[in-house]
């Protein structure tokens, strides 16, 4: 599927009826309570994927809420490209209490799946995590994520939003670029232990607003973690 259309989707990632994926929000919505999540940034890019028409502006509003956390779980305390840095008290990368090791098996059994069905050379990078709060609309227009050849093979995001509807917003729009589909809509649910994985230098996509009014609580807050993955020749 992925070949064939740029995008899949996994359900049941996990497969433990959204057990990690409640603790993996729980952390999401932490670090954004905490403050060391940032307003996310939105790079400049050059056209569309070849064969995908699109009437859309380019992206200039992200509503987002980001931060970085290293494979162990730890917080980074650089933001943005990974050289700003967003605080005065940088973390320390040995401290066991920062790590978080929910976030160690996503990024591990993700790269297990990219590897076995994909590439076995693909490394991934750091772990975004993101919160789209309620009341804002926020959303994060039409963009592709590698627009500019920075090395980015892959996306991978999972959600952990649990009871999330379409009625909610917040969804996943994208439009295929592979080998036996381009330019078909493909709209996904933000659901709880769903996976996504995309071309990052060809699939076109946007996050729709959250609709979801703000008297409904942390709850409504849409969240997901997005690695990426880079080709290492190193890996054989």
């Amino acid at each position: 599927e992925l070949l064939a259309r740029g995008i899949a989707v996994i359900d049941g990632f996990f497969g433990d009826v959204g057990l990690a994926a409640e603790q993996l929000r729980v952390r999401a919505l932490d670090h954004y309570q905490s403050g060391r999540m940032r307003p996310g940034v939105v790079q400049a890019e050059s056209g569309p994927c070849e064969g995908v028409e699109s009437d859309r502006r380019p992206p200039t509003q992200r509503g987002d809420f980001v931060c970085w956390l290293r494979l162990d779980g730890s917080w980074d305390s650089s933001f943005g490209d990974g050289m700003e840095a967003v605080g005065e008290n940088a973390d320390d990368p040995d401290d066991e209490s920062r790590k978080d090791h929910l976030v160690t098996r996503l990024a591990a059994r993700a790269t297990q799946l990219v590897r076995l069905a994909f590439d076995k050379q693909l490394a991934p990078s750091l772990v975004m995590a993101a919160v789209y709060p309620a009341g804002r609309d926020a959303c994060f227009l039409e963009h592709l994520d590698n627009p500019n050849g920075d090395g980015r093979v892959l996306t991978a995001v999972y959600y952990v939003n649990c009871g999330w509807t379409p009625g909610c917003g917040g969804g996943l729009r994208a439009w295929t670029c592979g080998a036996e589909s381009q330019g078909d809509l493909v709209e996904v649910v933000p659901e709880a232990d769903r996976l996504v994985l995309f071309l990052a230098d060809q699939i076109r996509h946007e996050v729709l607003p959250n609709l979801r009014p703000p008297g409904a609580g942390l709850v409504a807050h849409r969240c997901a973690y997005t690695l990426w993955f880079y080709r290492d020749e190193g890996l054989v």
